[in-house]
């Protein structure tokens, strides 16, 4: 393929490249780590009584190094993130909240 073939295939307007996959479900990672991270370190760090050093050091590892991976990843790979992914995220995020939320009252 020429250039001018690669740039009309990649401002097509269907769903189905590659591209427009990893672009949104990096989108959709990263917002999902921003929730997790936020929600975890305001609401839930103080709450548990942990019974040992090594468990504390996994919740830091899991709340805290995804979020700084990702961030790394958007920098370095300069990830183009569209507005249109944005309510199928929001969408998703809401889901998630509510079945967190209840699954936590739930169980917890």
């Amino acid at each position: 393929m020429n250039r001018k073939e690669l740039a009309d295939k990649s401002s097509s307007s269907s769903p189905w490249h590659m591209w427009k996959f990893a672009s949104h479900f990096s989108q959709m990672t990263f917002a999902f780590e921003i929730l997790i991270t936020i929600g975890f370190w305001s609401f839930v760090y103080d709450a548990p009584v942990e019974p040992s050093t090594s468990r504390e050091v996994c919740l830091f590892m899991d709340h805290s190094v995804p979020f700084t991976v990702l961030c790394l990843d958007f920098i370095f790979h300069r990830i183009y993130y569209e507005k249109a992914h944005l309510l199928i995220n929001c969408i998703f995020l809401g889901c998630y909240g509510v079945v967190n939320f209840v699954y936590t009252k739930d169980v917890h």
